[in-house]
């Protein structure tokens, strides 16, 4: 059972499961019909390891998502905090648990960039509510761990481009972050992606 996995403590909620560890990106994405405007948008998602419920392996995730940060390369997310967010009621967090996204509250965020690689240690603390039996209805979050970011997306019919509009993707993606920082675009199902240059600032 879930108990078994939170061990009862008397003067503080348990704990989430621990972190695998996780992804950052950027979304190149605008909406204005509730306007949003065209930005890009920063997210991390953290896995953490599987536990049992109820004889079933069960998958769960923390979710952070439109962070919008006053930076010009993925190489200026060293030393994000909190503080740094331009519009803080923007972010949304979440975390996944049995199937479900349950609203989190976040009260420490923090990126630090390993070295020169596209690597980071993440550091978060918040707490989730469950309202679901036989689980602890608050559980702390509190997460060491490290982090790769993986690149901008864009995805064309949201920016009302055409799927085969490359440069178009470069160019919009420009005037909010240095592309030179940026490989060439990779295109991926539904979206291009932009992975980080494997030696920032000297792609073209």
């Amino acid at each position: 059972m879930f108990g078994n996995l939170f061990a009862a403590r008397k003067k503080v909620s348990p704990l989430l499961p621990a972190a695998k560890g996780g992804q950052i990106h950027g979304h190149l994405f605008e909406n204005p019909k509730v306007g949003i405007p065209r930005n890009i948008y920063w997210a991390i998602n953290v896995e953490l390891e599987p536990f049992s419920f109820e004889g079933e392996e069960q998958d769960c995730f923390i979710g952070i998502e439109w962070l919008l940060l006053p930076i010009r390369s993925w190489t200026e997310l060293d030393g994000v905090t909190l503080a740094s967010l331009s519009e803080p009621d923007l972010m949304e967090a979440s975390v996944y648990l049995l199937g479900q996204h349950w609203p989190a509250n976040i009260d420490q965020l923090e990126f630090t960039r390993i070295g020169t690689s596209p690597e980071f240690r993440v550091r978060l603390k918040g707490s989730v509510s469950i309202d679901e039996p036989g689980i602890p209805s608050l559980l702390n979050i509190d997460i060491d761990t490290g982090a790769a970011f993986t690149g901008v997306i864009a995805i064309p019919e949201n920016l009302a481009l055409k799927a085969s509009d490359e440069a178009g993707v470069v160019a919009g993606t420009s005037k909010f972050v240095s592309t030179k920082d940026l490989g060439n675009p990779v295109w991926e199902d539904f979206r291009f992606v932009l992975p980080p240059a494997l030696d920032p600032g000297q792609a073209g």
